[in-house]
């Protein structure tokens, strides 16, 4: 009996740990029109869906997303030919890893999001 109780309040006390890292899981997109990079960004949202309407919203015509991320930063760049994509714990490293990406150190820094 002692230690089934025991049990249980490890079991809530872990769950009580839990419930607040979920709740401030914020979620970002950007989204970039292709034909004529326009793009839009969102930030802070609740879930990966929100994050990307509201980046689709915020953007010009037919966007789509090019990258999602929870808690972290992402970066659109642009070169003469392709967007490329990036993620980083902050601005810096997400551009840094768009352009690594893109094979390009100097590609046009498009957009860029952090959320969380």
């Amino acid at each position: 009996m002692l230690a089934t109780r025991r049990l249980v309040t490890i079991v809530v006390a872990v769950a009580a740990l839990a419930v607040p890292a979920a709740a401030h899981a914020a979620y970002g997109a950007i989204a970039v029109n292709r034909h004529n990079a326009a793009w839009g960004v969102s930030y802070g949202q609740p879930s990966v869906r929100a994050a990307k309407h509201v980046a689709q919203v915020h953007c010009r015509g037919g966007c789509r997303i090019m990258v999602w991320v929870r808690n972290r930063c992402a970066a659109v760049v642009l070169t003469s030919t392709r967007f490329y994509a990036g993620i980083g714990s902050t601005r810096t490293r997400a551009v840094h890893d768009a352009r690594r990406r893109a094979h390009d150190p100097y590609a046009r820094r498009l957009a860029w999001t952090c959320s969380g």
